[in-house]
Parts: C-alpha cells; sequence; structure tokens
C-alpha cells in the first residue's frame, strides 16, 4: 500500500444472473481446459450459421447504405440552402 491508499470494505462480490449459464448460447461461451468449443459441430451447421451471418450482414450493409445516401442528401440539400 502506498500513503495515499484507502482501505476500503467491499460492498459484495461479484454476482451473475443464473440465466447467463442456461440456454443455447452457453456452449459459445463455456470452454474447456484446452480452449476447445465444449460442443461438437456438423459441417452442415457451420454452414448454416455462415449463410445466417452473411445475410445478417448484409441486411446491415444495406441498411447503412440507404442511411448515408440519406445522409449525403440531407447534407447536399442544407448546402444548397445556405448557398441561396
Amino acid at each position: 500500500m502506498v500513503s495515499n491508499d484507502v482501505v476500503s470494505k467491499m460492498e459484495s462480490p461479484l454476482s451473475l444472473h443464473y440465466k447467463l449459464f442456461k440456454g443455447t448460447h452457453v456452449p459459445d461461451i463455456v470452454m474447456t481446459s484446452n480452449n476447445e468449443v465444449a460442443r461438437s459441430t456438423s459441417k452442415d451447421e457451420i454452414l448454416v450459421e455462415l449463410k445466417d451471418m452473411f445475410k445478417t450482414l448484409e441486411e446491415t450493409i444495406m441498411t447503412s447504405i440507404e442511411r448515408k445516401i440519406s445522409l449525403d442528401k440531407m447534407i447536399l440539400h442544407c448546402q444548397l440552402r445556405m448557398r441561396n
């Protein structure tokens, strides 16, 4: 301890809700001691997951492009109004 340090009592230990450790997401976060995923995944399951991820990314990209176009139009409109 340094002279500037203040001793304080911890109010409570870290607590985690039990639902964090139940459900389908658990195998994704629970690892064995050698850092391998605790479940086996078939090639078909991996392919389905990759296709879902691709679709989600594609939708996100399209939404972002649409928002960018909308913002570009707003900026252009504001710049034109400022000139007049």
